[in-house]
């Protein structure tokens, strides 16, 4: 109920985003389900998908799921009246349960069946909400699905959302954050005719220093072959060439406090 003080006030968005480009930003990105049950996955706060009516956020009426969707969908109209890329990250598939109640009911926790519901759920997802530009994902284990040992990536997981977004009517631009993303994934998006963009962490968490991490730190080296952590900050190694795919150097710095 917080979100709907600034989603539904369009005086503010255009407020915003005037702001935004004032300042010469050119991109607004919405990160949905971050490190909590809320909008974990943020399909069902939006859409139904046939076949998985039971599936439902707990108290959410269709009315105010149809509102939603409008208003995220007025919400990349004005960021487009602005001139401005609209970004929208789903960063968890499914929520964290760490001292977290869960928010959504009836979602699958087979494997299996997850996986047929998040395939078919993104591709409705982005149809509904053309105005997306960039579809973001984070493919580590941080997002709620994880190899079998709790760490490594769920490359199935992946690919099948991968041909999901393939599968949408509605082109959009792919970005997989590096942290996890493996070689193979990369080329498995690349297969599909999706266009990627893998974006990294330019300062790591720290207070703003005056130029990028140039090497791996002790950390990252003493767990090379875990792309968990070896490609998590800087450019890591996706700077090698030939390469195929263009890297972007988000800022990452806890907030606008340690931003501005």
């Amino acid at each position: 109920h917080h979100d709907e003080a600034w989603m539904y006030d369009e005086a503010f968005l255009r407020w915003w985003y005037a702001r935004l480009t004032r300042c010469r930003f050119n991109r607004v990105e919405y990160v949905l389900g971050f490190d909590t049950a809320y909008l974990s996955p943020p399909y069902p706060w939006f859409i139904g998908v046939p076949g998985f009516e039971t599936l439902r956020v707990v108290g959410l009426s269709d009315a105010q799921r149809a509102a939603n969707l409008q208003g995220l969908r007025r919400m990349g109209q004005l960021a487009h009246d602005y001139g401005l890329e609209f970004v929208l990250a789903a960063w968890q598939q499914k929520a964290w349960t760490r001292g977290q109640g869960v928010l959504v009911e009836n979602l699958p926790q087979d494997d299996d069946a997850l996986l047929a519901y998040t395939g078919h759920a993104v591709t409705a997802f982005l149809e509904s909400c053309p105005e997306i530009d960039v579809f973001q994902l984070r493919v580590n284990h941080e997002a709620g699905v994880a190899g079998a040992d709790g760490i490594t990536t769920n490359e199935r997981y992946w690919r099948r959302i991968i041909d999901a977004v393939a599968a949408s009517g509605h082109p959009v631009e792919l970005e997989l954050r590096a942290k996890g993303l493996s070689d193979a994934l990369i080329h498995y998006a690349q297969a599909k005719g999706v266009a990627l963009t893998v974006p990294t962490k330019y300062w790591c968490e720290h207070f703003p220093i005056p130029y990028h991490i140039s090497r791996l730190r002790t950390e990252e080296l003493a767990r090379v072959d875990n792309l968990n952590h070896s490609r998590r900050y800087s450019y890591a190694d996706m700077l090698r060439k030939p390469r195929s795919f263009d890297l972007l150097y988000r800022l990452w710095n806890y907030g606008t406090s340690m931003l501005f």
